[in-house]
């Protein structure tokens, strides 16, 4: 299993978007979300937060490799 977070939002033109892909954390006892890719207002491009999520490392053992490019 993978914890992610991925937030939706309704545009003007009626259609649900995801703008936001982080992950789940917990630190002294609150919870909270790291951003890992965030939609840049009024493009359709993606930005990433600069941090490399969790899950990448367990993706990885299970045998699926992410082209690191995605993340920069």
């Amino acid at each position: 299993a993978f914890d992610l977070v991925v937030s939706v939002q309704l545009f003007a033109d009626g259609m649900s978007r995801v703008t936001s892909i982080a992950e789940p954390f917990v630190h002294d006892g609150r919870l909270g979300a790291q951003d890992i890719f965030t939609l840049v207002p009024g493009t359709r491009t993606w930005q990433f937060s600069g941090v490399l999520p969790r899950c990448n490392d367990e993706l990885g053992r299970r045998g699926f490799r992410l082209d690191p490019a995605v993340f920069s």
